[in-house]
């Protein structure tokens, strides 16, 4: 019994340096190693599903995990990764039919751990942003954590969400009182402006968040619908190019509507360039679906490091880089 105890312990150590290694293939092995010997073993099953959450396997990841809690329900530890790869199915995989358990779990994790405000925030993000409860995270995040900009961001777009304009302004008012250069804060005051049709207004706050930082896409957006309902499309196009650039997972038709402003103006040229990256993302949102579909496909996660290269987005890139080699090993 001791020396098997000592093999699985060896095995567990293997594993482990594996992991950080980036050697998940092999990490992969010698936790199944363990759980060959002894399948109820619950760090070989934490374990493995941290590994198959590197490898983009979160359904099994998930499974892993709650095999874990089942043979011991009190590990902190476990619930947060089980939190982490139902969050990562459900935004990257599209699996909102595990939206439920991803709930379930962060609220058992707000009882364990009562005063965590990252626990919160994800909490109300996974009640789907808006609502009374997601509310209820977000103030409690406030209440822990002082002026917190995600936090406030989330509320205020969460008021907004029901149109309680008032209550958002004074969320973001609060945040450049605490901080007269937050962007957060200048670019919220201009939305909430703009949907209380103040033009004149929304356009000076959202001027004084692209001040503090003109690649805000938030402030670039809002900026954009302020000049297009108020007449000035030449200038609007300019912040609809930004948003495209920027944040292109959460305006996907901003380089559509930039390419359409420039057409009717004439511009043929921008026009086309535009149209151009409107299709280069919809290439990567089909590759995307696909990655979903076969998480170890090396030639598409390949491809995807290259959409992301030629849009631009390095960061993106360099992630899908990353998950090259652990695709090929899985």
């Amino acid at each position: 019994m001791g020396e098997s105890t000592t093999d699985i312990e060896e095995l567990l150590r293997q594993g482990k340096d594996a992991f950080e290694e980036g050697r998940v293939g092999v990490a992969i092995e010698r936790f199944k190693d363990v759980l060959s010997r002894d399948p109820d073993d619950p760090t070989a099953l934490n374990n493995l599903g941290s590994c198959l959450v590197r490898a983009g396997r979160f359904e099994d990841a998930v499974r892993a995990f709650s095999e874990a809690l089942e043979v011991d329900a009190t590990r902190p530890e476990t619930l947060l990764n089980l939190a982490t790869a139902l969050e990562r199915l459900v935004f990257e995989k599209g699996r909102d039919d595990h939206r439920a358990l991803w709930v379930r779990t962060l609220e058992s994790l707000t009882l364990v751990a009562p005063d965590n405000p990252d626990i919160w925030i994800d909490l109300g993000v996974a009640l789907g942003g808006t609502g009374e409860g997601a509310e209820k995270c977000f103030r409690r995040v406030l209440s822990l954590e002082l002026g917190r900009p995600e936090a406030a961001e989330r509320l205020g777009e969460a008021l907004i969400a029901r149109e309680a304009f008032d209550e958002a302004e004074v969320v973001y008012r609060e945040l450049v009182e605490r901080d007269p250069k937050s962007v957060l804060g200048w670019a919220g005051l201009g939305i909430v402006a703009f949907r209380q049709t103040k033009p004149s207004s929304a356009e000076e706050h959202l001027r004084r968040a692209l001040k503090l930082d003109r690649d805000h896409e938030k402030a670039n957006r809002g900026m954009a619908l302020v000049l297009e309902a108020t007449g000035r499309p030449d200038l609007a196009i300019l912040h609809e190019e930004a948003c495209g650039m920027l944040a292109p997972e959460n305006v996907p038709d901003a380089w559509a509507t930039a390419g359409m402003l420039l057409e009717g103006r004439g511009e043929t040229a921008r026009a086309r360039r535009c149209f151009s990256r409107e299709r280069l993302y919809r290439d990567i949102m089909l590759h995307e679906a696909t990655a979903r579909l076969r998480p170890d496909d090396a030639e598409v996660v390949q491809r995807l490091a290259e959409l992301y290269a030629a849009y631009g987005d390095e960061r993106r890139a360099a992630a899908w880089r990353e998950r090259i080699g652990n695709a090929a090993e899985a």
